[in-house]
C-alpha cells in the first residue's frame, strides 16, 4: 500500500499521523464492495448478479461509503504503523484533518485522516544496581504471639445474654453489645424534629466499636435494659448522605437487650480444636507463622522500596492508556476487597471518588515500575524459561493443594502462559535488583 505518512511528535509518547491513502487504493476498496453487492443483489427485471452497476450504486451508495471508510481507515492505519515502525499503546483517536467535522470519501480520490496515538516511551534507566534501601529487622515477641492468640479467641467468642440476676442493675459499658431500637430525625430551625425513615430501625451495636455515628455510642453508655433516652448530635461534615451532612439530629433510643462477649477458655482443649497439640504447641507454631509472615512483608517492602527509588530517580512520561488500564484493574481489586469486608456500593463509590487522585498516582507508579523492570530485564538478558514455568506450576499446585496437571491445564492456553511467563520474568528481574542492591 503506497501511503503518504506525515508524523508530528507533540511529546515523547504522543504521535500524530497524517495519513493520505492514494486514490487507486481507495478505488480498490470501492470496487471490492460494488462487486460483492452486485453478486448478491436482487432487483425485479434482472437476474441475480446481472444488475447494472449504476443501479447498485444508486441504491447502496451511502452504505458502501460507510463500509469503505471503515475498511480504508483500519487497513491504512495499521499499514502506517508498520511502515513507521511504531509500537502503539491502546486505541488510536481517528479524526478528519484540518477543520473538517466529518469524513468525506469518494471514488477515485485521495483520502486523508489524522490518527493520534500513544507509544511506549524510549527510556534509559541509570544506576539500577546498588540502590540503597533498608530492610526491616524481624523480631517476634511474646506480646505479638499473645495478641495473635487473643485475636483468635475473640474470633471464636460467643454473644450471650446477661444473667437474669444482673439484668436490672447492669449499666452498659464499652465492649457490651446493646440490642437497640432507634428513631431519628433532623432538627429544624424552630427546634422541631423532622423524623426520617432512613434514621429509624433496630441494631445490635458493639459499644465502643465506632461503627455508628460519632458520639452515638457514648450516649448509650450507662443505660440499662428497658431504658429510653433522647439526645441530639451533629452529623459529620463528610457523612455519606448529602441531606444529613453537618446537620443537627435527634435520636430516641430504647435498649431492648444487652449481650456480653464470652471468650473460650485458653487451654489444651481449645488448642486441639484448632488442630494444635497443646497451648504450648499453639504458641510455638503461632510464633513460627508470625515470623514467616513478617519476613515476607519485609521482603515485599524491600522489593517495593527498590522500585520506588528507581521510579523516583528516573523521570519519564508514561502513556495514559496504560495508566487507565492499570487504574481499572486496581479499582476492581479495591471494590472486590471492600465488598468482602461488607461495605455497600454507595460507601464504596464515595470512597473511590475521594481516593481517585491517589488511585491514579499509584497506577502511574505501577506502570513506571513495569517499564523499568522491562528495561532491566532486556538490558541484563533476563528471561523466563520452561524450567521456570515448570517450577512455578509445581509451587502453585503445592500451595493450593491441587493436582499439578490441573494447574498446568489452566495455563495451557497461549494467553495464560504468556501472562505467567511475563510475571516470572518480572520476579526474576526484581530478584536481580535485590541481589545487586545496597541493603541496610
Amino acid at each position: 500500500m503506497n501511503l503518504q505518512v506525515q508524523i508530528e511528535k507533540p511529546s515523547k509518547i504522543l504521535r500524530k499521523l497524517l495519513v493520505t491513502v492514494p486514490a487507486a487504493e481507495v478505488q480498490t476498496h470501492f470496487d471490492r464492495q460494488w462487486s460483492e453487492i452486485q453478486k448478491k443483489a436482487k432487483f425485479k427485471g434482472f437476474r441475480q448478479g446481472k444488475v447494472p452497476i449504476n443501479i447498485v450504486k444508486q441504491t447502496y451508495g451511502a452504505d458502501v461509503k460507510n463500509d469503505v471508510l471503515r475498511d480504508v481507515i483500519e487497513a491504512s492505519y495499521w499499514n502506517a504503523i508498520e511502515k513507521e515502525k511504531l509500537k502503539p499503546v491502546g486505541q488510536p483517536t481517528i479524526e478528519a484533518p484540518g477543520e473538517h467535522k466529518h469524513f468525506h470519501i469518494e471514488e477515485n480520490q485521495d483520502f486523508t485522516f489524522l490518527a493520534s496515538i500513544e507509544i511506549f516511551p524510549e527510556i534509559e534507566i541509570k544506576n539500577y544496581k546498588g540502590v540503597s534501601v533498608k530492610k526491616e529487622k524481624i523480631k517476634i515477641t511474646d506480646k505479638d504471639v499473645n495478641e495473635t492468640i487473643e485475636n483468635i479467641r475473640q474470633s471464636r467468642a460467643q454473644l450471650v445474654p446477661l444473667a437474669s440476676d444482673k439484668v436490672s442493675s447492669h449499666k452498659i459499658s464499652k465492649t457490651d453489645f446493646a440490642d437497640i431500637e432507634f428513631d431519628g430525625g433532623v432538627v429544624q430551625a424552630d427546634g422541631s424534629v423532622e423524623r426520617l425513615d432512613s434514621m429509624k430501625g433496630t441494631r445490635l451495636l458493639e459499644i465502643g466499636s465506632g461503627t455508628f455515628v460519632e458520639g452515638f455510642e457514648d450516649q448509650i453508655i450507662g443505660m440499662k435494659i428497658g431504658e429510653e433516652k433522647t439526645f441530639r448530635l451533629t452529623m459529620p461534615k463528610d457523612y455519606h448522605a448529602e441531606e444529613l451532612k453537618n446537620k443537627e439530629v435527634e435520636f430516641s433510643v430504647n435498649v431492648k437487650e444487652v449481650k456480653i462477649k464470652e471468650l473460650p477458655k485458653l487451654d489444651d482443649d481449645f488448642a486441639k480444636e484448632l488442630n494444635y497439640e497443646s497451648v504450648k504447641d499453639m504458641s510455638e507454631k503461632t510464633k513460627e507463622g508470625l515470623t514467616k509472615q513478617k519476613e515476607q512483608e519485609a521482603e515485599d517492602a524491600l522489593r517495593n522500596g527498590i522500585l520506588e527509588e528507581l521510579v523516583k530517580k528516573n523521570a519519564f512520561d508514561v502513556p495514559q492508556a496504560l495508566v487507565q488500564s492499570q487504574m481499572q484493574n486496581d479499582v476492581q481489586d479495591m471494590m472486590r476487597n471492600l465488598k468482602q469486608q461488607g461495605f455497600g456500593d454507595d460507601v464504596i463509590q464515595e470512597f473511590l471518588k475521594g481516593d481517585n487522585e491517589n488511585v491514579s498516582k499509584r497506577a502511574e507508579n505501577k506502570v513506571k515500575a513495569g517499564l523499568i523492570l522491562d528495561y532491566v530485564s532486556k538490558t541484563e538478558s533476563i528471561e523466563a524459561t520452561e524450567a521456570d514455568f515448570d517450577s512455578e506450576v509445581k509451587k502453585m499446585a503445592e500451595g493450593m493443594g491441587m493436582d499439578e496437571s490441573k494447574v498446568r491445564e489452566f495455563y495451557g492456553s497461549k494467553d495464560q502462559k504468556t501472562n505467567m511467563m511475563y510475571r516470572i520474568r518480572e520476579n526474576k528481574t526484581v530478584e536481580f535488583l535485590v541481589e545487586n542492591a545496597n541493603i541496610k
